[in-house]
């Protein structure tokens, strides 16, 4: 994870208490009836005032228990009711909704205000809200909250909301405490600098921070790491005598029959490896702890004064999901989207073009991730469940309506529908590669398995073969007869061989693979010639002297990204069908290119051998099995259709050759017919 710029970042974006309102700065009065600029965002904020999203949350089918389900828990702000603290120093009433309902755009595209959805401005005073926020959770896949907690010196603050959902008979939703330890100042920073409530640590006053959870930890529903009360502290490094406070408040819960505590820290700030202060894991905290690209300059500002800074939440995603295993516990964060405009006036950090869909592409592979590691109760965590004045959250606004609960639930969803298989026992992931060449086989026919058998076998090497197929157990029987030492992938009847390749990727690219090889069991029942079409690419792509070719050309050549049968490349330009405007949407989701040169070439019939790290970028599409069309499909203009285009395009597009091979094995660049005689 990168480093530079840690500090002006994270201190610039984030605190956990308060912050001081100012009224927005304009550089200018804004000429609102002539200027096309607010004439546009005015509509926008109506549109988001007024949105007709779905007004009820569905969920189109239940969660099914796998082994190993990563456990997502989402933070939780109790900020969201009156107390004699906020009166005092903000006036009588003050809560966060105040500094939510101020906020103002300050650039076109910018969405501001936050307008909450089905809870409204709610007072988390009242045991039905908190009912209602739990019932949400659970529909969408959460499995618990994360309670900021705010203790000074044995004072406690809003520690209402808490102990009113840790009482509440209606609520199973489990929970546990995250120490918000700094503090509390007028500028949301937490330093400091015109402070309201100082959070002073030496021994004497953190030892007694554990004596004040007693009452929680010895709650049912209070989360465990095994038998081991989980707790979390936002900023450990700036705890006083640390190591002798650790060891007291591990002894003390020990003797007092609560149990050894399992202690996380926040990587905020200055924290990054729990080793070094005898805690037990870390948590991601996304979007601190990186140094990304500032965009504010490509946008149109409506404020000509304004100081914030604008980054993509493309690259966000990127950065956390690239990030390499560490020699510790390190639990995966994931935040849904994030702008903190409404506590940094016209001053604040925003990341844009975040998405649900992006989001839940993001908590799929951080689940992946998880399940595949060490990671103790599977832990994952979103930042956050309700964070609106950091435009951090998951509850239902008029703009995205539920859109962001389901995705939580679709990203779950698509993992527990899909079944890894290896001699016929289940197992939990792909651990380790035995040889260097990948097979990815989607079966659908079956009664074509005999031939793509005998054709792997006459490569005469060792290969580590993965097979999708959405047909159900009891016929993976003569899969596993031919592919004895496959891995065997049971998916949803739902984007083909597209869909299921994708989720290949997404778990071996990382592997080290020298070269993959796409294959389906390919019979187009729609056309005559559709077994002429098939036999055709398997002639160019399966053979010894291909397989030498190829192996060759993508050892000599880092710039080769795609090798595909000839006369099966063809003009993208020149063969959209219905798919143009869909596949450069998917581009743009990912931060691809749309520009598309002339030349730009894609597979048809979507078969080909491929360098896997040039197939990176399918890990981030947007897009999981719930996304596809239920069986049957169309011939063209289908999801499938735009991502069998995408998947060349963006190997162009990131810098790679997609070139062609024919059954003599000389790989050159693709002549693309005038005319592709298996396309009408």
């Amino acid at each position: 994870m990168k480093k530079h710029g840690l500090k002006r970042f994270t201190s610039k974006v984030f605190g956990r208490l308060n912050c001081l309102i100012l009224p927005p700065k304009l550089g200018h009065k804004p000429d609102m009836k002539n200027d096309s600029r607010y004439q546009k965002h005015y509509f926008q904020m109506l549109d988001n005032a007024n949105s007709q999203v779905q007004s009820k949350f569905i969920i189109s089918e239940q969660l099914q228990e796998i082994k190993d389900m990563p456990k997502l828990i989402a933070f939780y702000l109790a900020q969201y009711h009156p107390i004699p603290e906020n009166d005092t120093w903000w006036g009588k009433g003050f809560t966060e909704w105040r500094n939510v309902s101020k906020a103002v755009p300050q650039f076109e595209g910018h969405y501001q205000p936050r307008f909450p959805g089905e809870l409204g401005y709610y007072d988390l005073r009242l045991p039905a809200i908190q009912e209602r926020q739990a019932e949400l959770a659970q529909k969408s896949g959460i499995y618990g909250f994360a309670f900021y907690y705010y203790w000074f010196s044995g004072k406690r603050l809003l520690e209402t909301p808490l102990d009113n959902f840790a009482h509440n008979h209606n609520i199973s939703l489990p929970f546990c405490i995250c120490w918000a330890n700094e503090n509390w100042t007028r500028r949301w920073d937490g330093n400091d600098h015109e402070v309201l409530m100082h959070q002073e640590h030496c021994f004497e006053n953190d030892k007694s921070f554990i004596h004040s959870l007693e009452s929680y930890l010895i709650n049912p529903r209070y989360l465990c790491v095994g038998d081991r009360p989980l707790i979390l502290v936002y900023r450990p490094m700036i705890m006083g005598d640390i190591s002798r406070t650790i060891d007291y408040w591990r002894n003390y819960c020990i003797k007092r029959g609560l149990n050894n505590p399992y202690l996380v820290g926040i990587q905020a700030f200055d924290f990054e490896d729990p080793r070094g202060i005898n805690f037990d894991a870390a948590v991601q905290f996304p979007p601190l702890r990186g140094d990304y690209k500032n965009i504010t300059k490509t946008l149109k500002l409506l404020n000509g004064n304004y100081k914030g800074t604008v980054y993509d939440y493309r690259e966000l995603f990127k950065n956390y999901t690239e990030q390499q295993d560490l020699d510790f516990t390190l639990f995966r964060g994931v935040t849904p989207m994030w702008d903190n405009e409404a506590r940094r006036p016209a001053a604040g950090n925003t990341f844009i073009n975040s998405s649900p869909k992006l989001y839940q592409r993001w908590l799929e592979l951080s689940c992946y991730h998880t399940m595949k590691t060490n990671n103790p109760e599977k832990l994952t965590f979103i930042n956050a469940w309700n964070e609106w004045a950091e435009g951090a959250y998951l509850e239902p606004d008029r703009k995205y309506g539920y859109q962001y609960l389901q995705a939580t639930h679709d990203a779950l969803s698509n993992i527990s529908n899909v079944t890894l298989y290896q001699h016929d026992q289940k197992v939990n992931s792909i651990q380790n590669k035995k040889n260097k060449i990948a097979v990815h086989l989607h079966v659908y026919y079956q009664d074509q398995l005999d031939e793509i058998a005998s054709l792997l076998g006459s490569l005469d090497t060792d290969l580590d073969v993965y097979i999708t197929s959405p047909l159900e157990k009891c016929s993976f029987r003569e899969i596993i007869d031919l592919f004895p030492d496959s891995y065997i992938i049971r998916t949803p009847n739902r984007g083909r061989d597209i869909a299921s390749f994708i989720e290949v990727i997404r778990r071996i690219e990382s592997l080290g693979y020298s070269a993959i090889l796409k294959i389906h069991t390919k019979k187009s029942p729609h056309r005559k010639d559709g077994d002429d079409w098939r036999r055709d690419i398997f002639t160019k792509l399966i053979n010894a002297r291909s397989l030498e070719s190829i192996l060759n050309a993508f050892y000599q050549d880092k710039h080769l990204g795609i090798v595909g049968p000839s006369g099966h490349l063809i003009q993208a330009n020149r063969y959209w069908g219905t798919n143009y405007d869909q596949v450069i949407k998917l581009l743009d989701e990912i931060g691809i290119s749309t520009k598309i040169p002339e030349h730009a070439v894609f597979v048809a019939g979507s078969m080909f051998w491929a360098k896997p790290e040039a197939l990176k970028f399918l890990c981030f599409l947007p897009r999981g099995f719930s996304d596809y069309d239920s069986e049957p499909i169309p011939s063209d203009g289908n999801l499938v259709h735009a991502i069998e285009r995408v998947i060349s395009l963006g190997v162009i597009l990131n810098g790679y050759n997609v070139w062609q091979i024919d059954n003599s094995g000389i790989i050159e660049k693709p002549k693309a017919p005038s005319k592709y005689q298996f396309a009408d």
